[in-house]
């Protein structure tokens, strides 16, 4: 006997049931006239079901809960992940008016902010320091000076006042043993 050919699938939430085109429509039917429907001698509440689909639908989504699936992008992707494969080939957006700065400007411009935070721990209890511009200005770039400075011996390893004349001493006992020496 030729066997009927079951191309639409009763998906619920307790399993799913592959039905022929004429037990797909029957059950449609059913399910707006009664709170339980037969099938394959199970019997099924309506507010368990969560759809009638087509066969190669059903089947796409048995592949996408496979574990994988391929994008229209190429990318492959893992259950049901979304697709962000057009966010991530795009360039990254500068926001409008977006200006690079350079280096020096940045560094003056991290020094300033570390000095405005000094100001305002050093002043916290001083409502009237706080609103005073003139002192915070000057207390600013004052700071933002010697910030500055201390980042450029940092980076140019230069030594600072002390340590030039501990090691301008040492240099002058190491001279004078030799001398010792041959006495």
């Amino acid at each position: 006997m030729g066997e009927v050919k079951k191309d639409a699938v009763l998906v619920t939430k307790l399993g799913d049931y592959w039905l022929t085109q004429a037990e797909a429509r029957a059950v449609a039917l059913a399910l707006g006239e009664s709170k339980y429907i037969t099938i394959e001698g199970s019997m099924i509440s309506t507010f368990s079901i969560d759809g009638i689909v087509t066969a190669e639908q059903y089947k796409l989504a048995a592949k996408q809960r496979g574990r994988s699936w391929k994008c229209a992008h190429g990318g492959v992707h893992v259950g049901n992940d979304p697709c962000r494969c057009s966010i991530q080939l795009a360039p990254p957006r500068q926001p409008v008016g977006y200006i690079e700065m350079s280096p020096e400007a940045k560094l003056e411009a991290d020094a300033r902010s570390q000095a405005l935070r000094e100001y305002m721990r050093k002043n916290l209890k001083d409502p009237v320091a706080l609103k005073d511009r003139e002192a915070r200005e000057k207390f600013v770039t004052k700071r933002v000076t010697v910030i500055l400075a201390e980042q450029a011996q940092t980076t140019l390893d230069v030594p600072s006042p002390a340590e030039s004349h501990e090691n301008s001493s040492d240099k002058k006992e190491a001279h004078t043993e030799p001398q010792n020496a041959s006495k």
